[in-house]
């Protein structure tokens, strides 16, 4: 019975451990930018469509977003064709190597300055980008599903005679 229920487990494993590509690891990414009207972005692996020498472009979910090499400066603007809304962060590069259709960025929190706000109406002042990983629903499984083994055999020890 022990050995069904270790081979099991680590077929369970091997099956939710194996990402789908190497570089699906990487992505998707949470872009939370603090100024007056904080947003967080989650920018996924295909988001990245236009590649540039000064960097990379593209569109998530209803903005356009265009991340700069170090040649030009570093930083990204983000931009939203509906309402006119622009924020353009003045700071460090955000992703590492040349560019190509999915970077792969740094994570932390980078401090810079920036301009924001609807056209015409724009201000300048301090922002803060953080840029972090999102957990891949493969390894959601595996920590749930040790949690579950780790129970089961807690259980399991309390019922035996000591």
């Amino acid at each position: 019975m022990k050995a069904i229920a270790y081979s099991a487990a680590i077929a369970i494993a091997a099956a939710t451990a194996a990402p789908a590509t190497a570089t699906s690891v990487q992505y998707p990414y949470k872009l939370s930018i603090a100024n007056a009207t904080s947003q967080s972005i989650i920018i996924e692996e295909s988001t990245f469509t236009d590649v540039a020498s000064d960097g990379v472009g593209g569109k998530v979910s209803m903005h356009d977003i265009h991340v700069y090499t170090a040649d030009a400066g570093g930083g990204l603007l983000l931009f939203n064709p509906a309402t006119g809304y622009t924020l353009r962060f003045f700071g460090p590069v955000l992703f590492d190597g040349p560019p190509r259709a999915a970077p792969i960025f740094f994570t932390g929190t980078f401090s810079g300055t920036g301009r924001f706000g609807l056209a015409g109406f724009e201000q300048d002042g301090p922002l803060d980008i953080t840029i972090s990983s999102v957990p891949e629903p493969a390894n959601w499984a595996m920590l749930i599903g040790g949690f579950g083994l780790v129970g089961v055999t807690m259980r399991r020890r309390a019922r035996l005679p000591a």
